[in-house]
């Protein structure tokens, strides 16, 4: 099942108590925004599809554009990423 990005705000919001991910501060200081672990490029797409890009696990809940780079998995951490599209198929497959 495939979230709409507003449900998994809510949903990470109440995980989180209200607090950024990264950094812990209130998320009412400014607009929450999600940040993308994968960067949601033209190339990530094509290679793992929108259903990993905009998949609740590849979303951390921010409030700062800081914070939103602190999450983001680089191409220079390839395992890494590996290792993370694995986790997220395995949620999908488990829905």
């Amino acid at each position: 099942m495939i979230l709409h990005h507003d449900d998994i705000k809510f949903i990470k919001w109440i995980a989180q108590k209200g607090l950024c991910e990264v950094c812990k501060e209130p998320l009412t200081a400014g607009r929450p925004q999600l940040a993308h672990r994968m960067e949601k490029s033209k190339m990530n797409i094509k290679k793992y599809g929108t259903e990993i890009i905009d998949h609740a696990l590849n979303l951390s809940l921010v409030c700062s554009l800081h914070c939103n780079q602190s999450v983001l998995i680089g191409m220079a951490k390839d395992a890494l990423i590996e290792e993370h599209v694995c986790k997220i198929k395995q949620a999908i497959e488990n829905t």
